[in-house]
């Protein structure tokens, strides 16, 4: 039983990083700029990662927060869109 646990978080773990190579790789092909093609593949692949903590979460507690989840998700794309519009007000972000 221990090994599949194992073996579920290993796959969890593992994927969203196979999934941050595959978009850099992706991106850095199209771009030709190494630290743009970064930042969005980790832009692009965040909610894999939340994905991937939620299930290993599960697994190891039985604890249930995709609200947590959900809520941590529009927070991060809310500052992410809105960073621009107060840099652009002279507002600098903490």
């Amino acid at each position: 039983m221990s090994e599949v646990l194992v073996f579920i978080a290993a796959t969890l773990v593992t994927i969203p990083l196979i999934g941050l190579y595959l978009v850099y790789l992706i991106a850095v092909k199209t771009t030709r700029n190494k630290l743009y093609s970064f930042k969005l593949a980790v832009d692009c692949t965040m909610l894999l990662f939340v994905v991937a903590v939620y299930f290993i979460i599960v697994e190891i507690w039985d604890v249930r927060l995709i609200w947590l989840f959900v809520l941590f998700f529009f927070i991060h794309r809310s500052r992410v869109y809105l960073s621009p519009l107060a840099h652009s007000r002279g507002h600098t972000s903490p």
